[in-house]
């Protein structure tokens, strides 16, 4: 038979999208501040970010998303200063602070919310995760935050130690005495560094002591900066989308620009659009490779685009690991269905979505692996890109339908897939057209033809119908048997 085949080069990751499968049991819920915020914090960008979070309830994930969401933040130089946008700013005047109070550090600012607030940072955090203080500290310290982190059985040493996700992480000047000068969160490790999110860091300085940002830092795990680890108490839900935060399997779900990011219109990036600025919000919602599908808002307008994230963008939380699938309708493309789906969803293959006047659907072909599928077969652990695309063929079909001697019942022409209904036959030994199920739809030219039951009769001839005795044959004592032999086609 003739077979055309829509054929498409498409590439993908895994990813779309979404808790709305069902799927992701976790309750989640929008951050709302634990304390009463600034005016001039809720006027600012960092603060729509923290109203973008959504609490999974597995804390160790929630406090590096508020934390991820205030990238960018900058210290200023008094309380008009707490939105976080006076980019000059040296006074330490930040929102942080305000939650845990006004204090005079002797830096200048006299009883103030200016003053070093790397641990204010991290405990701000911490609070707005909802993670107790028994099981973290609380304090704008470091040195006593470290010493509370050895009380309550939290401290870890670093010498051949392991960073994990939210612990928290304590550096020391060299020149100083104390025991802690800094402390930020770990995003992650790997066998040589580990990576971190601080407040009143520096973006260009390996150490991070005296800076102005809330910034992304990265350490040899053997630095003599880092002094120790502490491993918070935080709750767990196993069933929370867990973030890569190291870019490797970046899923679907909220991240935030590093810097600048070029948007383009189609998946081929063959035509620029627009350009996201630094330090703002991005759902990707499918990925290709290192291409990914994006929203984002601006002007107070939702703008879509595909963009190059991967080196530009951090990724905040997840949906869990999407996969697009597409259904590929005909040759040009011009028909896809695209779904984001879990890896553990199982998805029901659907009809087509068009119908064609001079061809048939034939099934839909597993690129991957060459396999037809049919309309009501699942795909389920789908863990890469799958691409479907629909055969048809083309061929006109003719299916007849003939009783025993060869005369034409019932004739019926159409392309692959046509729905045939086989005429009735009232013969109560009637047993079929010679197929174990009845044909309910056309594959091929083919001639069905009706099969009966072989009777006995009392002398051993075969017949399809009772036998009749005719009177004049009795008379003579002759018995006569009147059989039809059929001709069976399968």
């Amino acid at each position: 038979m003739k077979i055309k085949k829509a054929l498409a080069v498409l590439v993908l990751l895994a990813l779309m999208i979404t808790t709305a499968s069902g799927l992701c049991t976790v309750e989640i819920s929008a951050v709302t501040e634990t304390y009463q915020v600034s005016e001039e914090y809720k006027s600012s960008k960092y603060y729509e970010h923290l109203g973008r979070i959504e609490l999974t309830g597995d804390q160790a994930t929630d406090v590096l998303a508020i934390a991820l969401s205030q990238l960018g933040y900058h210290e200023g130089d008094g309380d008009a200063d707490l939105d976080g946008m006076n980019v000059s700013g040296t006074k330490n005047f930040v929102e942080y602070n305000v939650l845990y109070g006004k204090l005079d550090n002797q830096e200048g600012n006299g009883l103030s919310y200016g003053y070093a607030w790397c641990a204010a940072f991290v405990n701000w955090c911490l609070r707005q995760a909802r993670v107790e203080k028994t099981a973290s500290g609380s304090e704008v310290s470091c040195r006593r935050w470290l010493a509370d982190c050895k009380d309550m059985g939290i401290y870890v040493a670093k010498d051949g130690y392991a960073p994990k996700t939210a612990d928290l992480v304590f550096f020391r000047d060299a020149d100083s005495a104390v025991t802690s000068t800094h402390i930020g969160m770990v995003l992650y490790s790997d066998e040589n560094r580990v990576y971190t999110i601080e407040g009143n860091a520096s973006n260009g300085s390996t150490l991070s002591t005296a800076g102005h940002y809330v910034c992304l830092k990265s350490y040899k795990l053997s630095d003599s900066y880092i002094v120790a680890y502490a491993t918070p108490k935080y709750k767990t839900d196993e069933t929370a989308p867990r973030v890569d935060y190291s870019g490797t399997n970046m899923s679907s779900g909220l991240y935030i620009s590093k810097g600048e990011m070029n948007v383009y219109s189609d998946e081929e990036m063959s035509k620029k659009i627009d350009v996201l600025g630094a330090y703002e919000l991005l759902t990707v919602k499918e990925r290709y490779g290192d291409v990914f599908k994006i929203s984002y808002q601006k002007d107070g307008k939702t703008c879509e685009g595909y963009a190059k994230a991967a080196k530009k963008a951090v990724q905040i939380s997840s949906d869990g690991a999407t996969v697009p699938i597409e259904f590929i309708h005909d040759e040009k493309n011009e028909y896809v269905t695209r779904y984001a789906v879990l890896p553990s969803t199982t998805i029901t293959l659907p009809d087509p979505e068009i119908t064609s006047e001079t061809a048939g659907f034939v099934g839909w072909n597993l690129t991957e692996t060459g396999e037809l599928l049919q309309p009501g077969d699942t795909l389920s652990d789908i863990e890469k890109k799958t691409t479907l695309v629909a055969e048809w063929d083309d061929a006109l079909y003719t299916v007849t339908f003939a009783d025993h001697d060869g005369k034409v019942l019932k004739e019926i022409k159409g392309y692959y897939g046509t729905v045939i209904e086989p005429p009735e036959i009232d013969d109560k030994h009637f047993e079929g057209w010679g197929v174990d199920e009845p044909p309910t739809k056309i594959t091929e030219s083919i001639v069905y033809t009706a099969v009966y039951s072989e009777k006995s009769n009392a002398l051993g001839c075969r017949s399809s119908v009772t036998a009749s005795v005719l009177p004049s044959i009795l008379a003579l004592g002759l018995s006569i048997c009147f059989a039809t032999q059929k001709r069976k086609f399968k």
